[in-house]
């Protein structure tokens, strides 16, 4: 049924126009037969539905009882269940100013609300189930006045073995089937009663005669009970004795029970408090949503993050400079349930900043150095006097020492940790500035490397005899031993498939007391577009596993990043394709069966591994 909307105080009213199939117009006047035509088509005759589409969908089976005035559509339009993907176009009529008519719409039976307000004149549904739906639309002139609703109602009608007469024949047959069943089983079972008696005659023959041999045995039988009891006796006596043992054992049970339950009590507390303090972890490192939205891939929501990142890094700052990284991927496996090892990135100005460390340890001791981590980086990065990678490193340094209480000194004071037991506890770090108005790139390492993976198909990046790169690669800005040159520091590992792999070294040193306390050498390197960078911790290359139990070792790693990772011919695959990778060769590394333990290697030490498409 079509009721038409109009709202004359206005001049504005909105009218359907017409109805596709399949994204395909439909004629509905020439699906009419015009051999009973009625003046102005108001009450044709629907003929032979059945046509092809232009874009090649058969449709037909259409039921209609007429066809409106002006724009021919079919009135009480019945159609059949898989003749159900429309598009209803619409116009806003007006006097003036229709380029700003807007509209809402919903279909009943399947919209709740109406649609939001839009500009668009047409609406598309998909995959209506069967029933009776009925389509409005209004219109909105420039002013904000409404149109009356246009309605218009049709009906799907259900596939065939959904109607009642099929319904009724299919019940009908298995009531049938029922019945037969039932007269069959009653024919078998009265043959079995015939067979089961002759049986029980046979049995009941065979019965008599075991009685009788039961007889004569059971006077044999009485014999050895007598002798029986007289040993049953001597047995209830160490019966007896055993029961007083048995007492015995049964009380020193129980008080090993309760020392189990309350061992297990207490290790119940400490795994809560562990599980507790992974959510805490969790909250601090960075969520995926985070960031997404800090480089630039996710929707920006006037600058704010979810509340667990803005209890720890604030606002989410907005940088007016486009940033230039298209994927990440980040693959985290921390070896117990929380980790040593954390990932942390953070942006300021123009200036995006961002680290994969590996604390001392794992677990728990290792989880608090990364909390330290994090809160110093914070820090620091606030700072304005701060603007080197090297510089964030060095200063990282110093608030670790001062944190750690570290001396270096001997001393007999038990409280005070000697140089010895003091640099055991530090970071090993990757830390990356990447400078958004120019694309430069400062790195700084303690005792972790930066691979680059560049396009290079002509294989032109090859470095001389003395370790030096092409000149676009060559930009060294650092304070340490190799100021100013990355001869040493920068060793091209190979070129495969057009793509060539550069691995930044980090100083020798962690980021905590150490015999030489040099300043952390600041790189810098041009980054260009299609370039991957990698930062990691050494839990994946220490991993133990593979045929011979050794460790996986860099030059594994470094040979997976340049021969997996980048594919061939320079497609490069997808972050999350690299990630799947990573994790899938170190789980099969691991997977191999320990010839002292007989079972598979257990993992090693926690393990980060970030990767940035540039």
């Amino acid at each position: 049924m079509v009721q038409y909307g109009s709202l004359p105080t206005i001049g504005l009213c909105v009218q359907l126009t017409s109805i596709e199939l399949f994204n395909e117009p439909i004629a509905w006047v020439n699906l009419c037969n015009r051999s009973v035509e009625t003046s102005y088509m108001t009450s044709p005759v629907a003929k032979d539905t059945t046509l092809t589409l232009g874009n090649g969908v058969k449709v037909g089976d259409f039921e209609f009882d007429g066809i409106t005035k002006w724009y021919g559509l079919p009135e009480n339009l019945s159609l059949a269940y898989d003749n159900n993907y429309f598009t209803f176009n619409y116009i806003g009529i007006t006097q003036k100013q229709s380029k700003k008519v807007k509209y809402q719409y919903k279909l009943e039976g399947i919209d709740e609300n109406w649609s939001a307000i839009t500009s668009r004149t047409e609406a598309p549904y998909g995959n209506l189930p069967q029933g009776s739906y009925t389509f409005k639309v209004k219109a909105m002139n420039s002013e904000g006045y409404w149109s009356k609703e246009f309605t218009y109602g049709f009906t799907i009608r259900p596939p065939w073995w959904e109607t009642w007469w099929f319904r009724t024949i299919a019940v009908a047959f298995v009531i049938a089937l029922i019945i037969t069943y039932i007269k069959w089983r009653e024919r078998k079972l009265k043959r079995e009663k015939i067979i089961l008696e002759e049986k029980v005659k046979v049995r009941t023959a065979e019965l008599q005669q075991a009685n009788e041999e039961i007889t004569t045995k059971n006077e044999t039988l009485n014999q050895q009970n007598e002798e029986i009891r007289v040993q049953r006796d001597e047995i209830s006596a160490q019966r007896d004795l055993v029961t007083h043992q048995k007492d015995e054992i049964t009380t020193q049970r129980d008080m090993v029970t309760k020392q189990k339950e309350y061992i297990e009590e207490i290790h119940k507390d400490l795994t809560d408090s562990i599980h507790y303090a992974e959510r805490i972890q969790r909250a601090v490192l960075p969520s995926e949503e985070y960031i997404r939205e800090i480089l630039g891939m996710g929707e920006r929501t006037s600058g704010r993050v979810g509340e667990s990142e803005k209890a720890i890094y604030g606002s989410l700052p907005i940088t007016d400079y486009r940033l230039p990284i298209t994927d990440y991927f980040v693959l985290f496996k921390p070896k117990d349930i929380v980790s040593g090892d954390f990932y942390w990135l953070q942006i300021r100005k123009q200036w995006l900043f961002i680290t994969v460390s590996d604390c001392t340890g794992h677990g728990v001791p290792g989880a608090f150095m990364s909390m330290l981590g994090v809160s110093f980086l914070n820090e620091i990065v606030a700072r304005e006097d701060i603007n080197t990678a090297g510089g964030v490193l060095d200063e990282l340094r110093n608030y670790a020492i001062k944190a750690l209480q570290q001396s270096g000194k001997d001393t007999e004071q038990k409280d005070i940790p000697s140089l010895a037991s003091a640099v055991k506890d530090g970071m090993d770090i990757s830390f990356v500035t990447l400078n958004l108005k120019t694309n430069i790139l400062q790195f700084a390492g303690a005792n972790n490397p930066l691979y680059i993976i560049k396009p290079d198909p002509q294989g032109h990046l090859k470095a001389d005899p003395q370790g030096h790169v092409t000149e676009d690669y060559r930009r060294g800005n650092g304070t340490g031993s190799n100021k100013g040159d990355l001869a040493g520091q920068l060793s091209e590992y190979g070129v495969l498939a057009g793509r060539s792999l550069i691995e930044i070294k980090g100083d020798k040193m962690p980021v905590a007391i150490h015999p030489a306390m040099e300043s952390f050498v600041n790189h810098e390197i041009k980054v260009n577009t299609g370039d991957l960078l990698y930062l990691c911790t050494d839990g994946y290359e220490d991993q133990f596993g593979g045929p011979r139990t050794k460790k996986f070792m860099s030059k594994r790693l470094k040979e997976l990043l340049v021969k997996t990772c980048p594919g061939m011919f320079q497609q490069v695959k997808s972050m999350k394709e690299q990630k799947e990778i990573l994790d899938k060769t170190i789980e099969d590394w691991k997977s191999y069966i320990n010839p002292e333990t007989l079972k598979p290697n257990e993992q090693t030490d926690d393990i980060t591994v970030m990767g940035i498409k540039i």
